[in-house]
């Protein structure tokens, strides 16, 4: 069988929504692991939550936290160097591909003094609020707080204006920002689409001509979409999609997570088994 990476989004993809729930994409990361496909975990989730869902699904592969910023890969993964990774501890290498988050609370607080707005991101919130707002328990919540490259925004509709405001006094300073599934999220220069092709590489290097497959539903996927062959979008009626609408050669799941993320996988295993 060719062989293949597959490069998936968490919430809105693996994940439901709403809900978190993910049992229906069990059957599809079984059929995975049983053909020795790595499935990397690439998210706007910090280091701690994808560590907790990769110990309950029992997942081995490298995997992308908070848009891109870091790359962390099981030492092992490779039989290689991996020119530019850190050793972290004895479990990691790492990639960094981010900013710092303490660069950009500070950048947050010269624009919201230089605009005259408060955003309201997740160094503002407790434990609880974070909960509240994303609907995660109590424990998850603390996971998503210990953020290491990026800061996660409330997405207001009113304030659009501001937003776009915020955007051009993020550049200012080389950073970004950029819209997922439930929040805005200021960052580096990094996004999801520069991990995924460090990977590729390394993963190409260890199997020439593999092919790689991405998921993703929400804007900040749209990079990863496009740095891999075969990019697979997942409905996400919660989400303002249209940015996915350029992705070429796209292919579009007809069912929400976590179904659409079984529905996706069974689509390419079908035409390499």
């Amino acid at each position: 069988m060719p062989r293949l990476v597959v490069f998936s989004d968490m919430d809105g993809t693996l994940l439901h929504a709403k809900t978190y729930e993910f049992e229906a994409a069990l059957p599809a990361i079984d059929a995975l692991k049983a053909r020795g496909v790595p499935l990397v975990l690439v998210s706007s989730k910090t280091r701690a939550e994808i560590e907790h869902y990769r110990s309950i699904l029992c997942n081995h592969d490298p995997f992308v936290v908070e848009n891109g910023a870091a790359v962390f890969i099981p030492k092992g993964s490779f039989p290689f160097l991996v020119e530019g990774a850190r050793e972290l501890a004895e479990e990691y290498l790492v990639l960094e591909l981010g900013t710092q988050r303490a660069r950009i609370l500070e950048a947050l607080g010269r624009a919201s003094c230089a605009l005259g707005v408060k955003f309201l991101g997740f160094a503002s919130m407790d434990d609880a609020e974070v909960a509240e707002r994303t609907g995660l328990p109590l424990e998850l919540a603390r996971l998503a707080r210990a953020r290491e490259y990026d800061e996660p925004l409330v997405l207001d509709a009113s304030m659009k204006k501001s937003f776009e405001q915020l955007r051009a006094c993020l550049a200012k300073e080389g950073l970004r920002l950029t819209q997922g599934g439930r929040f805005a999220h200021a960052l580096g220069p990094n996004d999801k689409g520069r991990a995924v092709l460090s990977l590729r590489s390394l993963f190409e290097r260890l199997w020439p001509e593999c092919s790689s497959v991405g998921l993703g539903d929400a804007q900040n996927d749209l990079p990863m979409l496009n740095a891999v062959d075969i990019p697979f979008v997942i409905p996400n009626p919660w989400v303002d999609q249209s940015a996915l609408a350029c992705v070429p050669r796209q292919r579009r799941a007809l069912h929400i997570a976590p179904q659409g993320f079984t529905e996706a996988i069974s689509d390419v295993l079908s035409e390499v088994s």
